[in-house]
């Protein structure tokens, strides 16, 4: 692995503050509630601080524990998916039940 790292010339991005991915997401995702948006800022933290305190042995672990910015749209879109099947269901029972 050592020589591979010194065959390019790598460069570290340093990932986005809570706050600026709370305002992507906002923008990206803006029928999503806000509180829900913060669980996940919160999730990709955590995950960050576990993966900080080496709870990681190998690459294929630490990929595991980060939540990346297309993991996190991907996270957003299966909740806005799960929220609009259940206000689909809500008012097909709502009008069925009558």
């Amino acid at each position: 692995m050592q020589e591979v790292s010194t065959m390019y010339h790598w460069i570290q991005v340093d990932p986005y503050s809570g706050s600026e991915l709370e305002t992507i997401l906002s923008a990206l995702h803006p029928n999503m509630d806000q509180t829900t948006k913060r669980k996940i800022v919160q999730l990709r933290d955590r995950l960050d601080d576990t993966d900080a305190h080496g709870a990681a042995d190998s690459l294929a672990e630490k990929d595991g524990l980060v939540l990346s910015l297309p993991k996190i749209q991907r996270v957003c879109s299966r909740v806005e998916q799960t929220l609009a099947l259940t206000m689909n269901l809500k008012l097909w029972f709502a009008k069925h039940d009558e």
